[in-house]
Order: structure tokens, then sequence, then C-alpha cells
């Protein structure tokens, strides 16, 4: 082999070790570029689990936190409907008295009204003077088609007797029934002149229940927690 031969050999050799240490580096940069990737890859599952398992349990208490919530809903809605029933059944037991028992009831409410009456004109007598009590030549009483044959013909007069001392005679005698009757579902209504006093049982039980609803709702539900 002469020298050229001999230098084109070893330039050769050099580049074909060149070539071979060349395609090593190359594996190992690929070798650590994957191993890159795959801990990247391996961190951003990892991270995608945590945000996953923490959606889950967020979702969880939102689920938890709205069943929460609507079973609230549902228990306040059964309460309120019971201590609704309470005031309904109330109207019913005065709707259903017997007959006698039922005047009586009228009665008291139509005294009440009366007595209401009389209290507020002297008030305003004191307070204003005379010319300020509004006129009434008649204080109607209204009631029910149903309840004016339930009560009978008689029920003024005979109010008048058993009343008589306990309110003036003048009053007594101003006392009118109403030949209208109206859809009152129980109890009257007191007119005189422009001044109506409504004792029918809905606003009656309405203006009781704004002042007894939370008592009565703690009677019913007092061993009962949320």
């Amino acid at each position: 082999m002469n020298g050229v031969e001999t230098i084109t050999a070893r330039i050769l050799e050099e580049a074909e070790s060149a070539a071979l240490s060349a395609k090593e580096e190359g594996k190992r940069q690929v070798a650590d570029i994957l191993d890159s990737y795959r801990s990247r890859a391996d961190f951003l599952l990892a991270a995608a689990r945590d945000d996953a398992g923490k959606e889950e349990k967020a979702a969880e208490l939102r689920s938890a936190s709205g069943a929460s919530m609507a079973r609230r809903r549902i228990l306040l809605e059964a309460k309120a409907e019971a201590v609704a029933s309470c005031y309904e059944a109330a109207a019913e037991y005065f709707r259903s008295l017997p007959a006698g028992e039922y005047r009586s009831f009228l009665f008291s409410l139509l005294y009440h009204a009366l007595k209401q009456k009389e209290e507020n004109d002297a008030y305003l007598r004191r307070a204003y003077g005379e010319e300020e009590v509004p006129s009434c030549d008649a204080y109607v009483v209204v009631l029910s088609g149903e309840d004016g044959k339930k009560v009978g013909a008689s029920f003024l007069s005979d109010f008048a007797a058993e009343y008589a001392g306990r309110l003036p005679e003048e009053t007594l005698k101003k006392l009118r029934l109403s030949d209208r009757p109206e859809k009152t579902e129980g109890g009257l209504i007191l007119r005189c002149g422009e001044i109506e006093t409504n004792c029918t049982l809905p606003v009656l039980l309405a203006s009781e229940r704004e002042k007894s609803e939370a008592r009565v709702s703690d009677l019913l539900f007092s061993d009962t927690k949320e």
C-alpha cells in the first residue's frame, strides 16, 4: 500500500469512526429526549389525574350541597303545607259546628265587631269632636247564603235579646240583616255606612296566622331536626 492509499484508508477509518460516534450520540440524544418527554408526559398525566380528582371531589361537594338544599326546600315546603293545613282545619272546624254552636260563634263575632266600632267612635269623639264620628244609620250584617239558612231568620233578634245590656240599645236597634248574601266562606261582614269590618273566617284566620304561625310550627315540629 503506497502512501496515498494509506492516507485514504486512514481518512475512511476516521470518517467511519466519526459516523459511528455521531450515530451513537444521536441515539443517546434521542433517548434523552424521549426520557425527557416521558417524564413530562408522566408529570402531565399525574397533574391531570390530580385535577380530575379535585374536580370529582368538588362535583361531589356540589352535588351534596345541591341535594342538601333540595332536601331543605322540600322539608320547608312540607312544613308550610302542614302549618297551612292546621288553619284550614280550624276553618273547617268552625264551618262544621252544629247550628246552635255556630250561631253562638257568629254572635261572638258580631258582638266584638260592634264593641270595637263603639270604642273607635268614642276615641274619635274624645280626640276630634262629635263631628268627626262617621254617621251610621244601620249596622248591616252580611252572611253567606248557606249561613243565613243555618242560623235562621231570628238571628239578629235573638242576638239583640242575648246582648241587651252589654251593648247600647240604640246600637242594637240599628242592626239589619243584608238581603244580599255573599260568599264569605263562613263568618260575617259588618257594614256601617262606608265602614266595613270583615269578620269572615279566611280574614280572621289569616290575621291569626300572622301572630301564631311560628308557635304552631314549633308545636308541630318541636322534635324535628333538619
